[in-house]
């Protein structure tokens, strides 16, 4: 299947061991993605007064941002390293659980959520039965109309040229092909980007996370990034 030879060139699949070895150089990744705040603006009156989970939640980059809206906010990731981090980040809110857990089993009971959103981590999912059991176990768990969002990457934008070339784009509209074939609808798209200290910062975190050849290519701090947003709501 063309879907799988694409994905083996994905840098920041889920197996990459940057998300356990190199978290802290990946929360500063995280931290300059998005510097506009625009997810965070999409979020905000979604999660309001709603029981959330922020699944695939790694360094908690949302926690601060969010979670002081909603009346409870789960945080589930797989990664011990990256949720050292994220419970740094609860300034001791009440409403709040971080948790170690798989996405394939969520430790939570069914019909007791109001909010699933996920950010650059389904798609980074490799193994396409994972994925759809992702997928099937974030429904279990949803209240009725309840509803899922996904955050991914969209076609163009500096970044993924950088990072995936000619290949980028193709790879996008498979991920976006497969989404939709699996009930979601694409319902927001806008246009972001990484804010690093400096040149020589963004070449290094670069370096670190992908290679020295992609981190050559960078002049400047600023590196335009394409978003896309989509949702899949619980039907009775």
């Amino acid at each position: 299947m063309k879907y799988k030879s694409l994905l083996k060139k994905d840098s920041l699949g889920s197996k990459s061991s940057i998300y356990n070895e190199k978290s802290k150089v990946y929360e500063l990744f995280s931290l300059s993605q998005d510097n506009p705040d625009k997810i965070t603006k999409f979020l905000n009156p979604l999660i309001k007064d709603k029981i959330v989970l922020d699944l695939g939640c790694g360094t908690g980059k949302f926690i601060p941002k969010l979670a002081h809206l909603s009346k409870f906010y789960w945080a589930i990731d797989i990664s011990s390293s990256q949720l050292k981090i994220a419970k740094t980040k609860t300034n001791k809110l009440k409403n709040i659980k971080i948790m170690k857990g798989s996405a394939e089993n969520i430790p939570l009971e069914s019909n007791s959520v109001d909010v699933i959103f996920s950010s650059w981590f389904i798609g980074s999912i490799h193994n396409l039965r994972i994925r759809r059991k992702i997928i099937y176990e974030a429904n279990r768990i949803l209240k009725e109309k309840g509803a899922i969002y996904l955050i991914e990457n969209d076609i163009g934008g500096e970044y993924k040229e950088l990072v995936e070339g000619k290949l980028g784009n193709e790879k996008t509209k498979a991920k976006s092909k497969w989404l939709e074939e699996k009930g979601f609808k694409k319902i927001e798209s806008f246009k972001t980007f990484f804010e690093f200290k400096n040149i020589r910062s963004a070449r290094e975190i670069f370096e670190i996370i992908f290679d020295k050849k992609i981190a050559s290519k960078i002049y400047k701090k600023r590196i335009s990034q394409n978003i896309a947003i989509y949702k899949n709501e619980k039907k009775s």
